[in-house]
């Protein structure tokens, strides 16, 4: 345990403006479930809770992967990332019917026809498309992958660990993928024509630019390339 958190905190003390750009972004996300919540005053409150937390799910998962991520598991933190696009793309499922939510309530999904129709990506969708792309990364790379930290293996004071280009390199992955998850699961909550959703994609189009803006010229990602050591 000493380990991940020894890694976890060199990004931290190294690279505090990375920290704090996936900190704030983390939070911005969760205003935004607030603004939902408060704002949508149609769907019953039992059914908006369920699908809140759906949400929240997603948000609770991206924390833990880019704790992995920072802690040098690399594999692990994009198995738990894909498990964030999974969630995004059943609470897209449920929210399409009450017949789906019903089955998804008895537990009876993985046998449903109906439930896995109402869940699949919608490629021709833009937000669709990006999160689909992000499970795909996280798949190959990660819960079928099983080699991404292999593949970054240098020595380091705690022996042979991820390099920290591996983990500027996923940890951007994790950047540019964070906020799409997050404007899925508001498009499938809200009418993207209302003033509502207007408001909460603001918040998101801010958050995503702080953090691609922190790849762009933030040094931890130019580990990326080898420009900067550690």
């Amino acid at each position: 345990m000493n380990r991940g958190l020894c890694f976890a905190n060199e990004v931290r003390d190294l690279y505090p403006a990375v920290w704090s750009a996936a900190g704030a972004a983390i939070a911005k996300c969760n205003e935004v479930m607030h603004l939902v919540a408060d704002g949508d005053t149609q769907r019953e409150r039992k059914e908006l809770s369920a699908f809140l937390g759906l949400w929240g799910a997603v948000r609770r998962y991206q924390i833990n992967s880019l704790l992995e991520i920072f802690s040098r598991n690399l594999d692990e933190g994009l198995a738990i990332l894909r498990m964030a696009t999974e969630t995004a793309r059943t609470l897209k499922a449920v929210s399409t019917s009450a017949d789906v939510y019903s089955i998804w309530l008895k537990g009876e999904e993985r046998h449903s026809s109906e439930f896995k129709a109402a869940g699949r990506f919608d490629k021709s969708d833009p937000i669709q498309n990006a999160v689909y792309n992000a499970y795909n990364f996280c798949t190959d790379y990660g819960t079928h992958g099983h080699k991404t930290s292999a593949v970054f293996i240098v020595d380091t004071p705690m022996g042979k660990e991820p390099s920290m280009a591996g983990v500027a390199s996923i940890a951007a992955a994790w950047f540019v993928h964070c906020v799409p998850m997050h404007r899925f699961c508001l498009k499938s909550l809200v009418d993207d024509s209302s003033d509502l959703f207007v408001a909460a994609d603001l918040g998101l189009t801010v958050a995503e630019a702080r953090l691609i803006e922190r790849i762009q010229n933030d040094p931890f990602f130019k580990n990326i390339n080898g420009t900067t050591a550690h």
